[in-house]
């Protein structure tokens, strides 16, 4: 604190900085540290040193925490949409960009109907945006087409989100590739029909009494 005094003594134009403090319990707490050095009223050569730090502690974690989220955003395995309140794409992650094949600058202020492919009704999506109104959250499968007109299903998730008032903000959509997942279902139940069909076709055997 003295050579920080005698500094700003010398430069009265010192910039605020940030600066690490010890507790009087020996814990490090960041600081933004200000001054003013004022001159007193008996003496221009005199002067009087203000300080005043301001605790970061909670600016700080905060901080952590939106770069926790964004690492989560940007590295998920699934597909993330963000949109306004109005429907209006404001960001997508890099596997977004993977499963439908549109990069980051194409859908940035575009509507997510982009991506419809056709397998739904108005009705399906009526009754979605209804669930997402009354309770905040949709859950379910939906078939949408890639870029590349390939029409896949994909088990989604959209949720609403609000601020302190209550007003929805944002909506989240998180989305998951199920192609493999449809895939092997259909092998099954391709399967199960062939054994039914060898069953019905074999003779019934007695057994002799």
């Amino acid at each position: 604190i003295r050579r920080q005094r005698q500094m700003c003594i010398r430069d009265r134009s010192r910039p605020a900085e940030e600066l690490q403090l010890m507790r009087k319990d020996g814990s490090l707490v960041t600081v933004l540290s200000s001054h003013a050095v004022i001159p007193t009223l008996d003496s221009e050569s005199e002067v009087e040193f203000y300080r005043l730090d301001v605790d970061l502690s909670e600016l700080k974690r905060a901080q952590e925490r939106l770069r926790l989220a964004a690492s989560v955003f940007e590295h998920a395995h699934e597909g993330i949409m963000i949109t306004d309140a109005a429907g209006t794409i404001i960001d997508v992650n890099k596997t977004f960009a993977e499963i439908t094949g549109y990069l980051h600058e194409e859908v940035i202020g575009r509507n997510p109907r982009l991506l419809k492919s056709g397998h739904h009704d108005a009705a399906f999506y009526t009754g979605m945006w209804q669930t997402i109104a009354e309770h905040g959250y949709w859950h379910g499968e939906i078939w949408n087409r890639r870029k590349n007109g390939q029409v896949y299903p994909e088990i989604t998730s959209i949720s609403a989100v609000h601020n302190a008032e209550g007003v929805i903000t944002h909506y989240v959509g998180l989305f998951a590739d199920i192609s493999v997942l449809k895939e092997s279902q259909q092998r099954l139940e391709q399967m199960a029909y062939y054994l039914s069909l060898i069953h019905i076709s074999e003779p019934t055997r007695r057994t002799p009494i």
